[in-house]
């Protein structure tokens, strides 16, 4: 009896290896996520202490929104990683919003921003993701 056919994976059907760039530019936003969970926790940590008041709430809420936050990079790094469209257009997103990190003095966002919205904007990369 013949083996069945194997399908290569989605994310290189047709278009080749994967970019070493897309490769590197995912672990940075799966590491990211992780700090973001880590902080997360730490605010967590400080609200869970029974604090009333602003401090309470802040570290509640803030911590809420690093949790969306580290699943946003998440999601990018999987559409990244995998070379849909939505990842790609995500992963835009996410470098403008941290090139606006600026504004909070987050230096190393910024550089990452801007280094990921060139890099995203390359000719063959957009061609890997298929544009």
């Amino acid at each position: 009896m013949p083996k069945p056919r194997r399908r290569p994976h989605v994310s290189t059907f047709g278009r080749g290896s994967r970019p070493t760039g897309i490769a590197i530019l995912t672990a940075l936003y799966v590491i990211g996520a992780v700090f973001l969970f880590l902080i997360a926790g730490a605010f967590g940590l400080i609200s869970s202490l029974g604090l009333s008041g602003v401090i309470g709430a802040v570290s509640g809420f803030g911590s809420a929104v690093l949790v969306i936050a580290g699943l946003v990079l998440l999601v990018t790094a999987f559409g990244l990683w995998e070379g849909h469209h939505w990842g790609w257009w995500l992963a835009l997103v996410v470098a403008v919003l941290s090139i606006i990190s600026i504004g909070v003095l987050d230096v190393i966002g910024f550089i990452v921003g801007v280094l990921s919205f060139w890099y995203l904007t390359r000719k063959n990369i957009k061609k890997w993701f298929r544009f």
